[in-house]
């Protein structure tokens, strides 16, 4: 079943990705560029990637992988000789007089989004010492890995085509690296058996976010907190904590919340089931697919959805239907300016007809009525928790008897435009 990606966070075209990410690599670097003119101070800068992150964001920029990528880069140009073979030594497990004798003085070349071509892709940071590609790093948060099948049937992963890259254009005296970094995503199987010889004898390691976090603040502790390096450390760091990713797995926090949620998730889901029964009959569903109740831990929402049948004018297999609670604090899937200038804060009750790509319904003009929006072309409605009085069981009546009625004016809407029967 594919994946279901919001307006505010869908892939964009190749053509607009390449410019964003050259929008992203400006951030960071800028931020560098100004602490070497400014007097460092770790405490009072510490939030600045974060900030600069939101600011991003409320400019629809949502990519998190490639920003981090971004952030990484500018520490790494912010090392001298020493702190590259200290860092280098305590990542790869490679010996430091070695690592020296190859660097010898020189600061290794730190590229992002490079493009290898058409056949291998665009690796996510490689490093170029003496001209040649030596180590390579894919982040992913969250995200999986990349996959083809070939015309003969074997299954080619994004990393498989980057150690191709490397063994062919890295120097023949000096083995490369290839260097998976994630948080949340495990690698391919064949990542560190590598018994078919699919990476080329390329050397490999995996990594979290939070780990290369932590190596980095020991490289950078040694020169001092007041550096420049340390205090860009500080700022990524800062930034892995705000986003959860400092860690891959719960914290006293998170397994008291999942108490919480153990103690109060039945009515949750309770709920979440009446609201879908008030909205259900707006578009005619897919046999092929059930409604599903789940947590969407990536868009900051609870939901109850399914996918609808067929729609041939828009054709697409991939419409849903979907109702739940939205928490804008906690992630900003839907932004002001997708809603007309409307900006959300505290629970959202909504009712929501999109599809897993980007602008289908672009096309279809008007929206239901008076108070919807259409952000990237979906169909959604939002309303705050809070204008819904009473005791639980009267809020969860008030929140039935809209939408419900909500619903009557979607199917209308829906009905009129031929996107179901």
């Amino acid at each position: 079943m594919a994946a279901r990606i919001p307006s505010g966070a869908r892939a964009r075209t190749k053509a607009s990705a390449q410019l964003g990410f050259a929008r992203y690599r400006l951030w960071p670097a800028a931020f560098s560029l100004i602490m070497r003119n400014v007097r460092v101070s770790s405490p009072t800068m510490s939030k600045l990637f974060v900030d600069l992150y939101r600011y991003r964001q409320r400019e629809r920029k949502h990519n998190l992988e490639d920003w981090l990528t971004e952030c990484v880069a500018a520490i790494f140009r912010s090392f001298d000789p020493p702190q590259w073979t200290t860092f280098l030594s305590d990542l790869l497990g490679e010996d430091a007089d070695a690592l020296a004798t190859l660097l010898n003085g020189r600061l290794p070349d730190v590229q992002t989004q490079v493009p290898a071509g058409a056949e291998y892709g665009i690796p996510d940071l490689v490093l170029y010492i003496h001209g040649r590609p030596w180590l390579l790093i894919e982040g992913k948060v969250a995200h999986s890995v990349a996959e083809a099948v070939s015309e003969e049937g074997a299954v080619r992963n994004q990393l498989h085509r980057y150690a191709d890259w490397l063994a062919l254009n890295a120097d023949p005296g000096s083995r490369p690296h290839l260097a998976f970094l994630t948080h949340i995503t495990r690698p391919p199987d064949d990542f560190s058996n590598d018994d078919a010889n699919l990476y080329c004898g390329v050397a490999r390691l995996v990594t979290t976010w939070g780990a290369l976090g932590r190596l980095l603040k020991t490289t950078t502790n040694r020169e001092g907190k007041r550096s420049l390096s340390h205090s860009l450390t500080c700022a990524f760091y800062t930034m892995l904590e705000d986003k959860n990713m400092a860690n891959e797995f719960p914290g006293s926090t998170a397994m008291a919340s999942l108490e919480l949620f153990l103690t109060q998730g039945r009515e949750l889901e309770n709920l979440l089931d009446r609201m879908w029964s008030e909205v259900a009959f707006v578009a005619k569903c897919s046999n092929q697919s059930a409604k599903r109740i789940e947590s969407e831990f990536k868009y900051g929402r609870y939901t109850a959805w399914r996918y609808t049948n067929r729609i041939d004018r828009v054709d697409t297999t991939n419409a849903f239907l979907m109702t739940g609670i939205w928490f804008p604090e906690v992630v900003k899937t839907w932004e002001a300016s997708e809603l007309n200038g409307y900006a959300p804060w505290g629970p959202q009750i909504f009712l929501y007809f999109a599809d897993d790509d980007e602008e289908v319904f672009s096309d279809i003009p008007g929206q239901p009525a008076v108070g919807w929006f259409r952000p990237s072309g979906d169909i959604l409605r939002l309303r705050p928790l809070h204008e819904f009085q009473g005791d639980p069981d009267n809020r969860a009546t008030e929140i039935m008897k809209w939408l419900a009625g909500e619903a009557k004016v979607l199917r209308e809407f829906l009905l009129g435009e031929k996107l179901t029967g």
